[in-house]
């Protein structure tokens, strides 16, 4: 299981509403924030907003999310090759993947009504229209955060093979792929974040939600917390040997 650093908890609450609420920070920020006083410059945003979020959120996120990594080692990737010559460097990716189990949704919806001051009824009408866009009831919602100091190209879901593997080895891919515009991630001079962590260096990033079909895993998996394990993959559409992967252990979200 990933475990996320000081410093990316910072970022967290961005992520959270992107992936959660779909609106603006200011939407949020205007609900309860605006009648305590908070008056929140841009570049406070995200730090003060990630102080009002909830331990038992950050919990259920830390541990629905893992890095993707070398099946052959602990390094970050597979090496990567260009022009049909072994690359000089890692898989060209960094790659977060959350898997959105119904505790990991339920939280988040929770935390945004929050936050925002949401009543029961708003908040009910909230997660039904959440659940219904989503068609959480046919799909196996993951949600993916990939960056790169490299080329965009790197960034486009077609550039990519994603996939699912259940215990008995059945590979699944998504039915439906939704990828979010490229955000620039420029670290400011001097920031802890620049220091601390490999992916201060990416350029850029992009979030990718994949959905998987329930209905093309086996037919002894009726939910997610009968599969055990599942094993989430990424790999070159032109070269399979450029691939990452990643496990979750699904008891261990329950």
């Amino acid at each position: 299981m990933h475990s996320l650093t000081s410093i990316q908890r910072v970022f967290l609450s961005r992520r959270i509403l992107t992936m959660i609420v779909g609106l603006a920070l200011g939407a949020v920020i205007q609900g309860c924030a605006s009648g305590m006083g908070y008056q929140r410059p841009e570049e406070q945003e995200s730090e003060e907003l990630n102080s009002l979020l909830s331990p038992s959120f950050e919990k259920l996120w830390n541990r629905a999310t893992i890095v993707l990594g070398s099946p052959s080692s602990t390094g970050v990737g597979s090496p990567f090759f260009l022009g049909g010559r072994r690359g000089e460097g890692p898989f060209p990716l960094i790659v977060h993947a959350t898997l959105m189990d119904s505790m990991l949704i339920e939280g988040g919806i929770r935390e945004f009504g929050r936050l925002a001051c949401l009543d029961m009824s708003s908040l009910d009408a909230y997660r039904q229209s959440y659940r219904k866009h989503r068609r959480l009831d046919q799909n196996v919602f993951v949600y993916v955060e990939i960056q790169t100091s490299l080329a965009d190209e790197y960034l486009e879901a077609g550039h990519w093979i994603f996939f699912v593997e259940d215990q008995e080895w059945n590979q699944i891919e998504p039915a439906r792929i939704v990828q979010h515009p490229v955000q620039r991630q420029i670290p400011r001079p001097g920031s802890p974040y620049e220091v601390e962590s490999p992916a201060a260096f990416s350029t850029a990033k992009r979030i990718i939600d994949l959905y998987f079909p329930l209905k093309r895993f086996s037919p002894v998996h009726h939910s997610l917390a009968s599969f055990g394990t599942l094993k989430f993959v990424v790999l070159d559409i032109n070269n399979s040997r450029v691939r990452a992967e990643g496990m979750w252990d699904l008891a261990a979200l329950h």
